[in-house]
């Protein structure tokens, strides 16, 4: 985590309560990819006792702002699981749109990237033997690489939802 702050990839911020300075949560601005596309990826968490009651939103339009005016982002991105209805509906208060379920919009792998990075040799190793299995003609959905990656996912998905520099100055 410290690395990608000293990159300038990754904005962690703190969420404190004005009136008593009691923590409420915490927001990021991560995995922020420079060049033509210019993107980031936020993700946040809020305290149980203090979710509902607009601190997030204040949070996300604070980061938003931050994001295209300081750090000069084109367009952000930010993931929900389908049932937190709570989680998406204060992003699209803040002007995010949904675009879909996960699986259906980057074919999986958008999810796989942590899980994958713990152990990146093993899954490396995987997916090119199920690459050859396939090119040799082998490999079924429900063989074994399959199945595991697919019950993987089941449990993955999530909505993806973005803000694009355009979208928010309108």
């Amino acid at each position: 985590a410290q690395k990608a702050v000293n990159d300038d990839s990754a904005y962690p911020m703190f969420l404190f309560r004005k009136t008593d300075n009691s923590l409420l949560g915490a927001i990021t601005l991560d995995n922020v990819r420079r060049g033509p596309s210019q993107v980031g990826t936020i993700g946040y968490w809020m305290g149980e006792k203090y979710a509902r009651q607009g601190f997030m939103q204040e949070a996300l339009l604070g980061m938003v702002g931050f994001a295209f005016e300081q750090v000069n982002i084109s367009r952000l991105e930010s993931a929900c699981l389908p049932e937190n209805v709570a989680s998406r509906g204060v992003l699209e208060k803040c002007g995010f749109k949904y675009e879909g379920v996960g699986r259906m919009v980057y074919p999986g792998l958008l999810q796989l990237c942590s899980f994958m990075s713990m152990n990146a040799e093993k899954h490396l190793r995987a997916f090119s033997d199920q690459i050859i299995q396939t090119a040799q003609g082998k490999a079924s959905d429900h063989d074994k690489h399959n199945v595991f990656y697919d019950e993987y996912l089941a449990i993955m998905d999530l909505s993806l939802i973005h803000i694009d520099a355009a979208d928010d100055m309108q």
